[in-house]
């Protein structure tokens, strides 16, 4: 996380595009995407993103989990190279009315390399 934290104060442009590179999934952003993700990501606090990662990696919430009692839906990137699998699989194992749906080829960023999908998943809560 501290090599996050620098880079975000020292290199934020550098910053950017490996965050974007990191949320695709099998098949890697084109130039016009960096530069779309780059713009959004600029107009972030970079400290707090900094902060906020910090929490997000060292945080275990684990224990809270099976008190969701809301409903979840868990759409998992399974070519994520942003978290660990297993850990995203863990809520919608673990919430009483959660359901894990899994985009194999696709990263972090589902909405944006399968908008299609996604948007038909979140609408009907199941696959199309």
């Amino acid at each position: 996380v501290a090599d996050l934290q620098a880079q975000l104060k020292y290199d934020p442009d550098g910053c950017g595009r490996a965050v974007a590179a990191g949320g695709f999934g099998l098949e890697p952003p084109s130039e016009e995407e960096y530069t779309w993700f780059l713009n959004q990501f600029k107009k972030c606090d970079l400290e707090f993103c900094g902060r906020l990662m910090e929490d997000h990696a060292n945080l275990d919430l684990r224990d809270l989990v099976p008190k969701m009692d809301l409903p979840i839906l868990n759409m998992i990137g399974g070519s994520t190279k942003c978290h660990n699998i297993q850990g995203m699989e863990y809520i919608g194992e673990n919430a009483p009315n959660a359901k894990n749906i899994y985009y194999d080829n696709y990263g972090h960023w589902l909405y944006w390399e399968d908008a299609e999908r996604f948007n038909k998943v979140v609408y009907t809560r199941d696959e199309p």
